[in-house]
């Protein structure tokens, strides 16, 4: 079951099953996961069926279900509020996070913040999020001057601090008061969402022994550590870090994903040690060649199927196998090359899949004829790039030398005294006319010649997906 995509939404392709009610106006939507976490088994079950609206293909549909207004309503098992509330939010559309002026739509903020900070909430976050819930008291409407263009500061797509501070505070059971008091704390601090980072930014560490390449910056500090009552496991005050640098949270990092996913499992389960662990793992560890030869390095897995140590702490760590693996952290000489077993798609499914069956047997030999085949494929298909990056790069240098000389020949000063005439029937004012067609019959040549070796090397790739 695939989940809830909202605020981002779902296409046609991601096979989304939706529900809807005969009740209430059927443009509001519930996607399958929302339906079986929020409505079966639950008062509202028997009110919904699935919808027989057709999602067109190009379209973006978007689950209206996520918000904490909605579960507050189905809490507190009032039907009619319930489609009171879904009929008057539906008429307020999607919120995209663009800029609007305050003409267009009300707008709200959090008590007592002003609106100098950013914070500004549009009707339908208002609606999703704030309206019928236990949170409704932290914020008041906002009264601006009606030519003033405001921004979706309060969304929580478009402000992440804020979409992950609500459902810590939901997750977590705080009061209006906390939250509150969260979402000051957050507006008071610099935004690390961009792909910009920070100077010379201030960030919290894993208390303890400080991990390298790891840092929290003040906001999301606020809105995940604070919020979700972490502030034991991490150092009391932030510290300087020199140069341009990012929060791990950003989703500008690299490993973000990896980072929250982590995070996120650690607080579900409840075990904040395996969290340390994996983030120590992943921020020592260079990112996976892929098919790539690594040498040297730390790995683990099987002499026949090697993990590399990102996908080990990222992917492997966790699964049954784990500790059955006879390579745990070794490392290599620095001239032995290995390639990661665990990179794709492919190679986790049939991995998982012996994980579940408790049999290793199939898997190994299925990597034995994977690392046989990676030998046979794999120098050529380097070869082969090197041969088409030569032959471009002298295309492009013939290409660009072309250029010089026609322009050249076409800079005339006075009259000239030679015409030059060649074969193919071009006429020049000087010999560098002459010298660019010849330049422009090698580049095509070259261009020509890159394409046999860039077919090869297409077959020997196909080749080497049904590998992967």
């Amino acid at each position: 079951m695939k989940f809830c995509g909202s605020p981002y939404g779902n296409v046609k392709a991601d096979a989304i099953k939706w529900y809807d009610s005969e009740e209430y106006t059927k443009a509001f939507g519930i996607c399958e996961a929302c339906y079986e976490d929020t409505f079966v088994d639950g008062p509202f079950e028997g009110r919904f069926s699935v919808s027989s609206n057709i999602e067109p293909e190009r379209e973006q549909w978007y689950c209206d279900n996520w918000g904490e207004s909605c579960m507050t309503l189905v809490l507190k098992e009032d039907w009619g509020r319930f489609v009171e509330h879904v009929n008057s939010r539906i008429k307020l559309g999607h919120c995209d996070g663009e800029q609007r002026t305050v003409r267009e739509t009300k707008w709200w903020t959090v008590r007592g913040i002003g609106p100098e900070t950013g914070f500004h909430i549009c009707e339908t976050c208002y609606s999703d999020h704030f309206k019928d819930s236990r949170w409704e008291q932290v914020i008041e409407q906002l009264g601006a001057d009606p030519h003033q263009v405001l921004t979706y500061g309060g969304n929580p797509k478009n402000n992440m601090h804020i979409g992950i501070a609500l459902w810590g505070a939901g997750s977590r059971k705080l009061g209006a008061e906390e939250l509150q008091r969260s979402l000051f704390a957050i507006a008071s601090k610099p935004k690390c969402g961009t792909q910009d980072g920070f100077m010379n930014g201030l960030y919290y560490n894993i208390r303890g022994t400080l991990i390298r390449h790891y840092g929290v910056c003040e906001a999301c500090y606020e809105s995940r550590i604070a919020v979700l009552e972490l502030r034991p496991f991490f150092t009391e005050t932030p510290k300087v870090v020199p140069g341009q640098t990012y929060s791990v949270f950003n989703p500008a990092v690299d490993r973000c994903a990896l980072f929250l996913r982590q995070f996120i499992d650690a607080i579900q389960i409840g075990v904040w040690s395996g969290y340390e662990d994996r983030v120590r793992g992943l921020t020592s560890a260079p990112s996976c060649r892929g098919i790539d030869a690594m040498k040297g390095g730390r790995w683990w897995g099987w002499p026949d199927c090697t993990v590399c140590q990102n996908c080990f702490h990222s992917f492997a760590a966790d699964t049954e196998l784990a500790t059955d693996m006879p390579l745990q952290g070794a490392t290599a000489g620095p001239e032995e090359q290995h390639i990661c077993g665990l990179f794709s798609g492919g190679q986790r499914t049939r991995y998982l899949e012996a994980c579940e069956n408790g049999d290793l047997l199939e898997f190994l030999e299925f990597c034995r004829e994977r690392q046989v085949k990676w030998g046979e494929l794999w120098p050529a298909i380097q070869r082969l790039q090197a041969e088409i990056s030569r032959t471009q790069r002298a295309a492009e240098i013939a290409t660009i030398s072309s250029h010089f000389n026609r322009t050249s020949d076409a800079i005339t000063f006075g009259t000239p005294t030679t015409q030059y005439v060649t074969s193919s029937g071009g006429r020049y004012n000087s010999y560098r006319g002459v010298i660019a067609e010849r330049e422009v019959a090698e580049a095509e040549a070259l261009f020509r010649q890159s394409s046999n070796p860039r077919a090869e090397q297409a077959r020997l790739l196909a080749i080497w997906g049904m590998c992967e």
